[in-house]
């Protein structure tokens, strides 16, 4: 699995061997919308390329960005 290849001197073996386990990957494309406002958080993802955009819609309907998800990084607000 890609993810173990990333992470093998990030992580001790036995989070590896878990991960490895436990994790599904994904493939998005760009533009695909993961998770929207509201919705309930259930993975907590961790990104192995590209870049996930983090933002919202204000009141005005414009989008506010808040940051970029990059590789080897994953959402803090997905932890909360």
């Amino acid at each position: 699995m890609e993810l173990l290849n990333v992470f093998k001197e990030t992580f001790e073996p036995a989070l590896l061997k878990e991960l490895e386990t436990k994790s599904t990957a994904m493939h998005v494309n760009a533009g695909d919308t993961i998770l929207d406002f509201g919705e309930t958080v259930r993975v907590i993802p961790i990104i192995l390329k590209g870049s996930v955009k983090v933002s919202r819609i204000d009141e005005e309907s414009r989008e506010l960005l808040l940051y970029y998800v990059n590789p080897k990084e994953s959402c803090a607000m997905t932890f909360t």
